[in-house]
């Protein structure tokens, strides 16, 4: 091989080490973006994972597992508010309101996901699943459209204002119906807030809401040995429907927490 030649192969492949290394350096700058740990007010995608979560404890929400799950509570619709946690003057502000609506049959339990554009940062987050946009306005003292149009971001929603408000379940009036497009909505209302703080750029965080009312469940054994005919049952403490709780849990509902949540019930309830 004479010299001229070596000269042009060693050439080619010198090129071809760079182009390598420029599409090898290329792809750990796309992951190193993802990865990397961002000072706040950094505009970022957050990824949000809406579910009903399973715990150890007896609460107005679940009963089973310790880990994320479909707990069975059939979420028909969900609406998502993302204020700012950070102090300085944009703290209690409105950074995102996320809304789905009619998400699955009744028979069908789903995790939803839902993505916005935020700023990196402390946030508190609220949640809320089978509780329309109008009755959600109404509860929190907002004007109409705040959340349906989602012209409440922007706007400041003190965590003093949302703990203040109440909402009424309708404890014996839950059961999700058919709306005239044939959609399932309705529910059990339930609801959670939670802290989070968002560092990096695609995170995900999962948001769990919880009821606001409880399952009963009897469950009656025969050993007469003869028919019985149950006509009538009578159980003391029950709230009416017309009396309204919290519109959030006692605590914050998260993952792995082992406290047993209460309903803040008002003084003049039923």
């Amino acid at each position: 091989m004479n010299s001229m030649h070596k000269e042009i192969v060693i050439s080619r492949l010198t090129a071809w080490l760079v182009a390598l290394l420029a599409v090898w350096l290329t792809a750990c700058s796309d992951e190193e973006k993802h990865e990397v740990v961002l000072p706040p007010g950094i505009p970022v995608t957050v990824n949000f994972c809406v579910d009903t979560y399973d715990g150890q404890t007896v609460s107005r929400a679940w009963g089973g597992t310790t880990t994320p799950s479909m707990s069975g509570e059939k979420m028909q619709s969900w609406v998502v508010i993302v204020v700012n946690n950070a102090e300085g003057d944009a703290k209690d502000k409105v950074e995102a309101v996320l809304i789905s609506s009619a998400l699955n049959d009744a028979e069908t339990d789903l995790v939803d996901r839902g993505k916005a554009e935020l700023f990196t940062g402390p946030k508190r987050v609220y949640t809320f699943a089978n509780i329309t946009p109008a009755q959600l306005e109404t509860a929190l003292g907002l004007t109409a459209g705040d959340i349906s149009s989602q012209t409440l971001k922007g706007k400041p929603l003190t965590n003093d204002e949302v703990n203040a408000a109440t909402f009424a379940p309708q404890g014996n009036n839950w059961t999700a119906t058919k709306d005239a497009e044939g959609k399932y909505v309705g529910g059990i209302p339930m609801s959670n807030w939670q802290d989070i703080n968002i560092t990096k750029d695609n995170e995900t965080h999962w948001l769990y809401v919880c009821r606001m009312i409880a399952k009963l469940e009897f469950q009656f054994k025969n050993e007469t040995g003869q028919d019985i005919t149950i006509k009538n049952l009578t159980i003391n403490d029950i709230t009416a429907n017309a009396s309204a709780v919290s519109l959030m849990p006692s605590q914050s509902v998260t993952e792995g927490m082992t406290a047993t949540l209460r309903p803040t019930l008002n003084d003049n309830r039923e």
